[in-house]
């Protein structure tokens, strides 16, 4: 049996759920990425399948495999993951997250086209009304069940953090983030991240109040209004790049150590850990005060 595929709407249809794919991905790991970089990922990834599927040279490689490096070209491109171990955590979780698209495209091709049709419907093409009400359920049970879905990742993507510093410690709810890649220019070892108006707690009330007056102002400021002779020997000025791509300086100090508990139980400590020091708030609900690498959290 022949049939006919028409390019513009099978590029409408995989463009459509390939975006779908993506934002649903970004959602669960609670990454902040621009809806232009996911709309150039799903982009990228429908442009490279369809020159795959339709040209007669690339066609003889079409298949699972090529499939598979594509969608990582788009994954890279999205998510931008620092090492080989992040683009696979990355794909296999958009790779699961398309599955379940498939599964409910089927079920609801079941529903309205019956169970033989629906199976032949697969590989004719997918209905485009099919595809669209397939986002609007996923979407619909992701924001009804959202509440569940974070807390069940939470105890994953969070830990307590202990951050210890001249015989004064401080307790606060830290995020694990594998985008963070923040590190101490002078060791090379990874840093944390921690809100100016938390971890002032540790200094005396001097010098948190002059850090806390000049919490947005330039590295140069914050240090010359620092008065402390035993925190300046420690000061750190940290590079970092945003998410936006913006670069700068984030001013930071040494802590004597850090106590990492996991929602399991397990612990770790790390003496000599860089802590910098940002201004605004790292959570726009209060859910978490600090940030941690992966690596830090991976024991």
């Amino acid at each position: 049996m022949e049939f006919e595929i028409y390019a513009d709407i099978f590029f409408i249809i995989n463009f459509f759920m390939n975006f779908s794919v993506l934002w649903v991905s970004a959602f669960i790991i609670k990454n902040r990425i621009k809806i232009s970089k996911i709309f150039g990922g799903a982009f990228i990834i429908t442009i490279l399948y369809m020159v795959m599927l339709f040209n007669s040279f690339f066609h003889r490689f079409y298949g699972i495999f090529a499939g598979q490096i594509i969608l990582i070209l788009g994954v890279i491109f999205v998510f931008k993951p620092s090492t080989l171990y992040k683009t696979f955590i990355h794909t296999v979780r958009t790779d699961i997250i398309s599955a379940f698209f498939c599964g409910i495209i089927i079920m609801l091709s079941n529903i309205f086209q019956g169970f033989d049709e629906s199976i032949l419907s697969i590989y004719r093409g997918f209905s485009s009304k099919i595809m669209i009400l397939s986002a609007i359920f996923v979407y619909l049970l992701i924001f009804v069940f959202r509440k569940y879905i974070l807390k069940t990742l939470n105890c994953e993507k969070f830990c307590n953090a202990e951050i210890f510093f001249n015989n004064k410690s401080i307790k606060l709810t830290a995020l694990i983030d594998t985008g963070n890649e923040l590190k101490d220019p002078l060791s090379g070892k990874s840093a944390i991240i921690a809100q100016t108006i938390d971890i002032v707690k540790l200094f005396d009330t001097d010098t948190a109040i002059s850090i806390l007056e000049n919490a947005r102002a330039e590295p140069e400021i914050i240090i010359g209004s620092i008065k402390n002779s035993d925190l300046l020997k420690k000061i750190r000025l940290l590079p970092f790049k945003s998410i936006d791509n913006d670069r700068g300086l984030m001013i930071g100090f040494l802590a004597d150590k850090i106590k990492i508990t996991l929602s399991d139980g397990r612990q770790r400590e790390i003496e000599n850990i860089t802590v910098g020091m940002y201004g605004g708030e790292l959570s726009p609900k209060r859910i978490y005060k600090a940030v941690l690498d992966y690596e830090s959290c991976n024991f």
